[in-house]
């Protein structure tokens, strides 16, 4: 006879939660470094705002034009208040995400991953983007100043914070794993899905350890450069 699950399992069971919430300004590689650590962890990716536009009927860029965005961010809050209480993988959230008062403290009860990146990749990336409404007549400009006004807002939700400008989406997934487990979130030696954990996860903490405990046992809790 199999034992009977633990209060904490049961309860892990009905309340099911994100492994990890993404957050990130605009072109951070929220949904594609999102769509290489859900695939680490043999997990499903739900991207914010796909859920929008599929609950919308329309593209959010329409939507923007024909309702404003204050009605759209109302949309928003309520659709990542839902996944955040029902949904158990990774969750990748758009940039403004972290405007709305009540979804910042529903975050503070998760595991956020906060992932930067820096201007001259960002310019590469939005270039010719013409999906997102709020960079439509700005371009890098309008990205700059989007991102100063809420970087601040990033932190104050983020448990690790992973630098995505350089290197493949899944050399990101692997740091966002180092620093999550240095962060006490995940294990090492847990592989969490249907691929093995590189082998250089667990030998990098340790690392990290060792030269932590010869700097007085400080530890750096966030992996690759923060904004």
């Amino acid at each position: 006879m199999s034992a009977s699950p633990t209060p904490a399992a049961d309860a892990e069971r009905h309340h099911p939660r994100p492994r990890a919430v993404l957050v990130g300004p605009m072109a951070s590689g929220k949904s594609s470094v999102g769509r290489s650590l859900a695939a680490r962890w043999g997990v499903e990716l739900r991207d914010s705002d796909a859920l929008i536009v599929e609950r919308l009927g329309c593209s959010i860029s329409d939507y923007f034009v024909t309702h404003g965005e204050a009605a759209f961010r109302e949309v928003e809050r309520d659709v990542i208040a839902e996944q955040l209480g029902t949904f158990d993988g990774v969750l990748a959230l758009g940039g403004g995400a972290v405007l709305d008062d009540s979804t910042r403290a529903a975050l503070r009860e998760h595991t956020v991953v906060y992932l930067t990146v820096d201007e001259r990749n960002a310019g590469y990336r939005i270039r010719g983007d013409v999906t997102r409404p709020i960079l439509a007549n700005g371009g890098i400009d309008t990205w700059r100043r989007i991102f100063a006004e809420r970087r601040r807002l990033y932190e104050e939700v983020a448990t690790v914070t992973v630098d995505t400008s350089r290197g493949t989406t899944g050399a990101s997934a692997t740091r966002i794993i180092e620093a999550l487990v240095a962060a006490e979130r995940e294990t090492p030696v847990s592989t969490g899905g249907k691929r093995p954990l590189p082998s250089s996860v667990a030998a990098t903490i340790a690392r990290r350890r060792i030269l932590g405990a010869t700097r007085g046992g400080r530890t750096r809790r966030d992996e690759g450069e923060t904004p």
